[in-house]
């Protein structure tokens, strides 16, 4: 049964996913010029990749399941890996590659739209008053869907935008091409592992959906995640 429903879940996703492609942001983005195509780099970045590590530790604290835990945790070690650059470091690195300075990248103010962006995600996932039927379910489904399969179609079109507009390789600009590659669904897997980073979460899930009742939820916290996003993404079209 729980696998079934999970399979429904997936299936969901994958639209949701489609949804996502199909947004102003990406079908127009080669549109922009330069300065606004480097304005979204350092507003995604430094707005909203600059948090994923605080943002993953917080839902963390909260979530009881051991599945949910562990898959958690694993993406945090991927984060800040034992030895090489932090993740935060390669996105400074690569934007570095395009003309954005490592102190201009840091010193970036953040628009008002990009900082309710941020407060929308620390609601959903600190709100107690939020009316989930199975709180672990909706946190893992929450940190999946906008912290990695929809972050795959974000960096998928960065990165080709990246090698389009400026001419660099993709091993240049390693922190979208590596999360695109990771990030996305069915992506290829970590070094030494064997998925990519959204399936980390397949196991957790399939233990906490049990009900038709918990798949709807799954759906409508998908909905909520695409709706955050493409809500962050509006402010640039």
């Amino acid at each position: 049964m729980s696998t079934n429903l999970f399979n429904e879940f997936s299936t969901y996703e994958d639209d949701l996913l489609k949804k996502y492609e199909q947004h102003v942001l990406f079908t127009n983005i080669q549109k922009l010029t330069d300065e606004e195509f480097l304005d979204v780099l350092t507003q995604y970045g430094e707005g909203i990749s600059a948090n994923f590590v605080k943002f993953l530790e917080t839902a963390l604290r909260q979530v009881q399941n051991v599945k949910a835990q562990e898959a958690i945790v694993r993406i945090l070690r991927d984060e800040i890996p034992a030895v090489g650059p932090t993740h935060q470091q390669m996105r400074s690195v690569a934007c570095e590659r395009v003309g954005i300075d490592p102190i201009t990248l840091a010193s970036t103010k953040l628009t008002e739209e990009t900082q309710n962006t941020i407060d929308l995600y620390y609601e959903f996932i600190c709100n107690p008053n939020l009316n989930f039927k199975n709180r672990d379910l909706a946190l893992t489904t929450f940190v999946r869907v906008i912290g990695e399969s929809l972050v795959g179609v974000v960096y998928k079109t960065f990165t080709q935008e990246l090698v389009r507009r400026f001419g660099v390789h993709e091993d240049e600009v390693e922190f979208y091409s590596f999360h695109w590659h990771h990030d996305e669904k069915g992506g290829t897997p970590f070094e030494g592992g064997e998925i990519g980073h959204t399936e980390y979460y397949d196991v957790a899930m399939m233990d906490l959906l049990k009900t038709e009742e918990d798949l709807l939820e799954t759906k409508r916290v998908g909905d909520i995640a695409l709706e955050i996003r493409c809500k962050f993404q509006g402010q640039f079209v």
